[in-house]
């Protein structure tokens, strides 16, 4: 079977990427910002650790919630693109597929 992508906090801490006593302070994030890890990013999560500069990128931190003034809502202008996403997170890079 195929393997799939970590879609939410739930997949992240069953998957043994989050702990779950942390899991309900990590919601508000997920519920703010998509949240998907593709299983080749799992896989490198998982060696380096989430602590390390790929994890940092995939999994949810709770000072995502924290925005400072200065910073755009839409800060690549998705939003005024024909067909593009409007919602991206503002400090993580989100992968689906290890595919190009």
């Amino acid at each position: 079977m195929k393997e799939k992508s970590l879609r939410s906090v739930d997949d992240l801490v069953a998957a043994g990427q989050l702990p779950a006593d942390g899991a309900a302070e990590l919601r508000a994030v997920a519920d703010r910002f998509a949240v998907e890890v593709s299983p080749a990013m799992v896989a490198i999560i998982r060696t380096a650790g989430p602590d390390s500069p790929v994890g940092q990128q995939f999994i949810p931190d709770r000072r995502e919630l924290t925005i400072d003034p200065t910073e755009r809502h839409d800060p690549i202008g998705a939003g005024t693109n024909a067909g593009g996403a409007s919602a991206y997170r503002l400090s993580k890079v989100t992968a689906s597929s290890s595919e190009c």
